[in-house]
């Protein structure tokens, strides 16, 4: 009876090691750490995340872009269509700009001045009217009538606010302002000045200041 019930007892604790061993292999499979069968650890890995595209300061480019003209803005007017017109100073060449009115003779004919230097100059020399309508006794409309008609071979922009006048200190017409590639004022002519003697300041200042 004895060796009965040892027999037992003995394949009891077997039965019972065989069910904890078995327990413990399901866990461990189970277990998303443990090596699979190729031996490696099986491990969750996170989505991939794209990187944050770094935001560039403004006015900077990435390489690659093309860059824009490195032009210095010198004031934006509003030409007798109606169109935004950018002013700036170029690196190739001089800006000569006259401000005028319709009542004063001198002025206008200062204009007349810049139409017949244009053709000689135009690959050196950027020439542009500015009407000082603040300082006129017609109407925008007027002006932009009156500038067709003409028809300028050169910009005409009108100073609807006198925002050039005020940041070229304007108060006389004609005011004929010479600026450089950089955007500095060269000259300030206040007075009427006839082609040969614009003529040589011009040439002055292209030799001096542009390669």
């Amino acid at each position: 009876m004895r060796s009965r019930y040892k027999l037992l007892a003995i394949l009891l604790i077997i039965a019972m090691m065989a069910g904890v061993t078995a327990g413990c292999k399901k866990r461990a499979s189970d277990d998303p750490q443990q090596p699979t069968a190729g031996g490696n650890p099986v491990v969750d890995q996170p989505q991939h995340q794209p990187k944050e595209q770094e935001q560039l300061p403004s006015g900077e480019k990435e390489d690659g872009d093309e860059g824009q003209e490195d032009n210095k803005v010198i004031i934006t007017l509003e030409n007798e269509l109606r169109e935004e017109v950018i002013i700036a100073a170029k690196e190739d060449k001089l800006l000569v700009m006259t401000f005028w009115v319709d009542w004063n003779q001198e002025a206008k004919g200062q204009l007349e001045v810049l139409e017949n230097l244009y053709p000689l100059l135009k690959d050196d020399v950027e020439f542009v009217g500015i009407h000082a309508l603040g300082f006129d006794s017609i109407s925008k409309e007027q002006a932009q009538e009156k500038i067709k008609a003409e028809g300028y071979p050169y910009p005409m922009l009108i100073d609807e606010e006198s925002k050039a006048q005020q940041k070229y200190f304007v108060g006389s017409f004609p005011t004929t302002v010479i600026i450089d590639q950089e955007g500095n004022v060269v000259k300030s002519l206040t007075s009427n000045i006839e082609e040969d003697d614009l003529l040589e300041e011009i040439e002055w200042i292209l030799e001096k200041f542009l390669p």
